[in-house]
């Protein structure tokens, strides 16, 4: 799955990105809403994760309906406060926890959150493992 994440902030776009692409989804990252506007025919995500404060401009919601119609991505709100009355199909309250992702995840994929956390750890396990064995080597 496709899922364009859009937050002025990089950490939280690391966080999420690292979330996402371990568990196998397909990752785009942006920190304006101009940005994330420019790459919907290009990526056609088909689902975004966006700041919530980001959407007090409602003209990239309606770049979204207008540029994806035919396939609509599901839209996420990240918030921090309360949650806004808007066009979105759910939201992640932050600061989140890799299972509050996964869940929306497993939701539009269909699957169980169980098995995709289960993979997000083996994945997250596999590569401290790789790390610690590249800095063994680097010692030695």
């Amino acid at each position: 799955m496709r899922i364009l994440i859009v937050d002025g902030n990089l950490a939280v776009q690391e966080i999420l990105f690292d979330i996402l692409t371990m568990s196998g989804q397909k990752a785009g990252t942006v920190s304006t809403t101009d940005d994330a506007a420019k790459c919907l025919a290009r990526f056609r995500p088909e689902a975004i994760f966006i700041d919530a404060e980001m959407c007090g401009d409602t003209s990239f919601l309606e770049t979204v309906d207008h540029d994806l119609a035919d396939a609509r991505p599901k839209i996420f709100l990240l918030v921090s406060g309360d949650v806004p009355q808007t066009a979105a199909d759910g939201y992640i309250r932050k600061p989140f926890k890799s299972s509050d992702v996964l869940e929306i995840v497993s939701n539009l994929e269909g699957r169980e959150k169980e098995v995709l956390m289960k993979e997000l750890i083996e994945k997250m396990e596999s590569s401290k493992a790789q790390k610690d064995n590249g800095a063994d080597s680097m010692i030695g």
